[in-house]
Formats: C-alpha cells, structure tokens, sequence
C-alpha cells in the first residue's frame, strides 16, 4: 500500500508558488469526489460539531438547509464527525461552566448528513453524566450510526467499528486525550481514554482484520494552532503501530498535517457545524480521504456560515490552504512537502 497526498490538480492549478499552495492570483479550486465517481471509498472526516444552543437557535426545524449546499458531502461512503455532546432529554447536567446536549429530534440530521460515523470521546461527552451516554448510544443504535471511543465497559468503548465497503475493510478506533477522565471502567459506562498501552493494542489487534486503520484522538489545547509534543509522540506512535490516518479535534482551530512513516496525522480539524459557539461564519476544511488500493488524501476548505455548511473556492478557499500549510510547516514530514510533486511521493 501507497500512500497519495493530493496537493493540487494540474488542470486547475497550474503553478504552485513557493510562498504557498494557490494560484499566481491566490486562489484554491479543487472539486470533491462522491462515492459514484471512483472506486475508492470515499470518507469525509470533520472537527467538532454540536447540534445545540446557537444551532438550534438559527436552524430550528430547518436541517434540510445544513447540508443543501454541500450534495458532495453527502453523497460520500462515510462521513466521520467528533459528536461534542450527548444525545439525552435528560436534565440533570454535571456542575462544570458549559454544558451541551443534542436533542434526539435532531436525529434525523444525522440521517441526512450521512453522518454514519461519530467519535463520541470528549470533554462535553460525559455532560450528563452516565445517563447521558447510555442515552447517547441508545439513539445513535436506534438510527444505525456506528460511535466509537463511549461504551457500556472500558472494552466496548475500546471496540472499533469495522465498515466493508467496495471490498475494503476500514476499522475506526476513538480516544480521549484527557487521560483517565471519564473513562468506563468494567461495570460503568464512559469513554475510551488516552492510556497508551491500551491504544497500541487495539491498533495491533485490528491491524491484521482491515486494509486500513483509523484512529480519532480529541485532544490538543484550545485556540492553539500547532500540537503539543505528547500529542506528536502519540500520533506517530499510533502511525508505528499500524494505523494508517490520525484525524484530531479539541482545539477548535485547525492545526498542521504531517506524514509519519506510511501514515498521516491531522492534528486539529478544528470546528465545524459548532453550536457551543455564538460566531455565525468561520472558515474551515473536510478532510476527504479516498482509501482504495491507495490512500488519497486532501483538504477541501468550507465555510459554515449561520450553522450551515456552503462550499468555498478561490481567494478565500485560497486563504485556509495556505494556513493550513503555514500550521505544517514546523513538521520535519510536512504534508505539503516539495518532495510530493503531482501528488505522489517521488
């Protein structure tokens, strides 16, 4: 297995500055694939979201407009999200300074995202304590959506979640990067934590089962666009273990991509459909990965704007890209690094 990095299309971008990763004028135009237009799987990995507060203010009942302007996105194989908050009708919150919770008539958003994937290990996860997850996962059950990083015992939420599709097998593992906080335990329900023997074990036992393996970390520091050290360690651990694509969320801004080894690590994907937060516009990317006989992957920038997600291309589009490549230039494997040329390494 190779590995792929789509930096730019030719046709579209026929000159990469060394200043950066747009056109001679700035801009970015890269069309995204859907599952019908090419063998591979096609997976679409997001930051944080949360269904909730500012979300339900602006959208009410509206969810068909969330995902309207973006038919790619849905038309994916998978879609992976970080699930920010528990799905409960519960009241009882845990006394700490913010609090969310996903009101289960949103489910059906979930349904028409083709959101089929949700790391649910994170800090707002345990909001409403055990209940809220035991709920969580009895409606994400109810509507097929397979969670990774919560379970019932500290075993099942170190369960991956195995997908076969177009003859590939994928598996998703999920942790949470605050260590032994919330974690199950044998007889309590909670969250996979970031303990790592336990992690290089799951990888190795489901390395042999699948083509690929994909890990979910929530981690990192708020508001901070480059990854600590120990993350760092970790993600290239998780790469040396066997695990083909790191894909990390927490800090609400994105962060750099690096290339370890035969793998890939996306620190941060930083927010995306976010209602824990008042600001109506902010600029982000998906990361589409495609996972055929090679793995494909490459950043398409979006813009949720009043908690709806739109398409964005040129000098704006342009802008993401090149802070993206500004947050990975430290990396001594720099995703976007002047050895791949046409997207493949040399």
């Amino acid at each position: 297995m190779t590995i792929k990095i789509l930096r730019f299309v030719l046709s579209l971008i026929p000159l990469l500055l060394l200043s950066g990763l747009t056109t001679p004028d700035g801009e970015w135009n890269f069309t995204p694939l859907t599952s019908s237009e090419t063998d591979a799987v096609v997976v679409n990995f997001t930051g944080d979201c949360i269904f909730s507060n500012h979300f339900e203010t602006f959208i009410g009942d509206d969810i068909e407009s969330v995902f309207a302007d973006v038919p790619w996105f849905v038309r994916s194989d998978i879609n992976v999200v970080n699930l920010e908050h528990p799905i409960t009708k519960y009241e009882n919150a845990q006394e700490k300074e913010f609090t969310f919770k996903m009101h289960p008539r949103y489910l059906p958003l979930l349904q028409k995202g083709n959101i089929n994937v949700v790391n649910a290990a994170n800090n707002h996860i345990y909001d409403y304590g055990v209940t809220g997850i035991d709920d969580t996962m009895y409606y994400l059950d109810s509507i097929n959506v397979a969670y990774v990083g919560i379970g019932k015992t500290l075993q099942e939420a170190r369960e991956p979640v195995i997908f076969t599709i177009k003859g590939k097998q994928l598996g998703f593992l999920g942790y949470f990067g605050g260590a032994g906080q919330f974690a199950a335990t044998d007889t309590s329900s909670g969250l996979s934590p970031r303990f790592h023997l336990l992690i290089m074990s799951d990888i190795r036992m489901l390395r042999p089962k699948v083509d690929y393996v994909i890990v979910s970390f929530h981690w990192g520091v708020e508001n901070e666009h480059y990854p600590e050290e120990w993350q760092m360690k970790l993600g290239r651990a998780c790469i040396d273990a066997g695990a083909d694509l790191v894909v990390g969320h927490h800090p609400h801004v994105l962060q750099g991509i690096e290339w370890h080894n035969s793998g890939i690590i996306a620190y941060s994907l930083g927010n995306f459909i976010f209602g824990g937060h008042h600001r109506p516009v902010h600029d982000t990317i998906v990361l589409q990965v495609l996972f055929g006989e090679d793995m494909i992957v490459h950043p398409l920038p979006v813009r949720i704007n009043r908690w709806r997600v739109t398409e964005l291309n040129g000098h704006r589009a342009g802008a993401v890209i090149d802070s993206l490549h500004a947050y990975s230039h430290d990396f001594d494997n720099c995703f976007f690094n002047e050895h791949c040329i046409n997207g493949e390494e040399e």
